[in-house]
């Protein structure tokens, strides 16, 4: 399968596209730095000062970092937080999450570029992405998840590119993606675990045989691996353990072991986030998605991305935020290029959208993002009518 790559219009676009997100990470930085919010999760504080004790500490050194955070995100931050301004208010730290909102929508918006030259579907994903209160929430703080967000979409792009490209050698780009994602959180080990088996799949496909397929694998391994040794080692000599797997969470004695009523308490606080109107839309739209998805079975696919569509605009209010971010930016992806151009064969439409719907069930609340990476199974495959696809003869 040769995908084209994108023209010079396309490639504006797509920084276009980022930098209205990160005009729209910035205004809604502005709106909750005045509301008091940016910093007002817990863990937004301790990033903060995690990076700030590398250095002033009674006991300064590497070894502040500690082993159960990966330490990408504190090592940006170990200069910044020196300054008493960006310690106190996470400013750097929040102009940090905004630059990962842009890089995010630009990868997203290259990968539906590159993939069906759709210019209104990159459009759509780009403002799904940009105008979801959540994700600008979390991209206006000090948390991990929007390095762990943009690092992961350029290991699925630039991967992409890669298998499109048909070479033996890792181009730094990526080679330093997949380390800095390794190096960001642990559910980066999900997605690129799931990106490398769903490249090895299509570079097979595309005709390569066992020992290139080996040769290239072991290629691109060989980076996260050595991110994910070099952490262990350092968790090895700072605390004493190989792998710190317990004693950082404490479970609730109120929702503990009672489904039903941690069941009830997610709703209250959904309820209490988005109100009766939200929640009436919701559960309205759901209703007819059914109702088509049952009477009219050919259009049941279409039901899917349409359901993408109403769960990203009504801003998936959850007690905890981070938990929907990626169903939410998968949503995006998934329902940008199909609400643009309905014209696509179902083939084509099923294998890129529905494979961004398969889950990595390695971490339970952010790996569901690495389902993203398996979409590269899917450009691999012949069945897809898209313009921007033409099959090798290898595949004919």
């Amino acid at each position: 399968m040769i995908i084209s790559p994108p023209t010079t219009v396309e490639r504006r676009l797509s920084w276009l596209l980022a930098a209205a997100a990160a005009l729209a990470g910035a205004a809604a930085w502005a709106v909750f730095f005045r509301a008091g919010l940016v910093l007002s999760h817990y863990d937004a504080k301790a990033h903060l000062v995690v990076a700030r004790r590398v250095i002033d500490n009674l006991t300064p050194g590497w070894q502040q970092i500690g082993a159960v955070w990966l330490p990408l995100p504190h090592l940006i931050e170990i200069l910044p937080t020196q300054v008493d301004l960006f310690y106190r208010t996470g400013a750097f730290a929040s102009l940090v999450s905004i630059g990962c909102l842009a890089v995010t929508t630009y990868a997203a918006a290259r990968l539906i570029l590159r993939v069906t030259g759709s210019r209104p579907g990159a459009a759509v994903c780009a403002a799904l992405l940009a105008l979801n209160p959540n994700l600008l929430y979390l991209h206006t703080t000090p948390m991990t998840e929007p390095l762990l967000l943009a690092s992961s979409m350029l290991v699925v792009l630039w991967l992409l590119e890669w298998v499109d490209d048909d070479r033996d050698t890792v181009p730094p780009r990526l080679a330093l993606a997949l380390f800095a994602a390794a190096w960001t959180r642990y559910e980066a080990w999900a997605v690129i675990g799931a990106a490398l088996a769903a490249a090895g799949y299509a570079t097979w496909r595309r005709g390569s045989g066992t020992a290139t397929l080996r040769r290239r694998l072991s290629r691109l391994g060989v980076w996260p691996a050595l991110a994910v040794a070099v952490f262990v080692v350092n968790s090895r000599i700072t605390v004493g353990s190989w792998f710190v797997s317990d004693g950082f969470f404490v479970p609730d004695p109120t929702y503990a072991h009672q489904p039903l009523r941690t069941l009830l308490g997610i709703w209250w606080g959904t309820h209490q986030l988005s109100g009766y109107a939200i929640e009436a839309v919701a559960l309205g739209a759901a209703a007819v998605i059914a109702w088509r998805s049952l009477s009219r079975r050919t259009n049941s696919l279409k039901a899917t991305h349409s359901s993408s569509l109403v769960r990203t605009l009504s801003g998936c209010h959850t007690p905890w935020p981070v938990i929907e971010v990626p169903v939410v930016i998968r949503d995006a992806i998934a329902a940008g290029p199909y609400s643009a151009d309905a014209g696509w064969s179902n083939a084509c439409d099923h294998g890129f959208l529905s494979s961004s719907s398969m889950r990595a069930s390695a971490s339970r609340k952010n790996a569901d993002w690495g389902s993203a990476a398996i979409a590269i199974l899917s450009w691999s495959s012949p069945t897809c009518s898209s313009p921007r696809f033409r099959a090798s003869s290898a595949l004919r």
